[in-house]
């Protein structure tokens, strides 16, 4: 019976098929992951912004102290005081809120929303609504 030390070259070669399929699987799977978890986290951020803001406004008292929000196409701003320098929030990529109808979010001072509305958010290939209702509460979110 002869010795046989090593693999054949089918071997070696199915063997070596099989393992980068399976690591592009792996990879493809984990970047649709990231993708998700990004998105998700930016809604997170939107809403503690949203209800941020709230607070603040129906601390502060006069008209000049009230923080608002403005939505562009890629980015949001959070607006406080002329001395405090506004913050910056980019959407991540595949993000998108349409800003045709309405660009800014304030609130009255009881906490209520100056001007109930709704906007467009586009996540990749999908269309939500971005409701935000009388009254005070947190915004909520339509799958269409």
């Amino acid at each position: 019976m002869a010795n046989k030390n090593g693999f054949t070259l089918i071997e070696m070669l199915l063997v070596l098929s099989v393992v980068s399929i399976l690591s592009l699987l792996a990879v493809t799977w984990s970047l649709s992951a990231i993708a998700k978890q990004e998105r998700e986290q930016f809604i997170n951020t939107l809403e503690n912004d949203t209800l941020y803001i709230q607070q603040v406004t129906s601390i502060k008292g006069s008209e000049q102290e009230k923080p608002y929000i403005t939505f562009k196409e890629n980015f949001y701003t959070i607006y406080f005081t002329k001395r405090k320098k506004p913050i910056i929030r980019n959407y991540p990529p595949g993000v998108r809120i349409d800003t045709r109808k309405h660009q800014y979010l304030k609130f009255e001072q009881n906490g209520n929303i100056r001007q109930p509305r709704s906007m467009d958010l586009f996540m990749g290939d999908d269309r939500y609504k971005i409701i935000f209702p009388f009254g005070k509460g947190r915004f909520y979110l339509e799958k269409e």
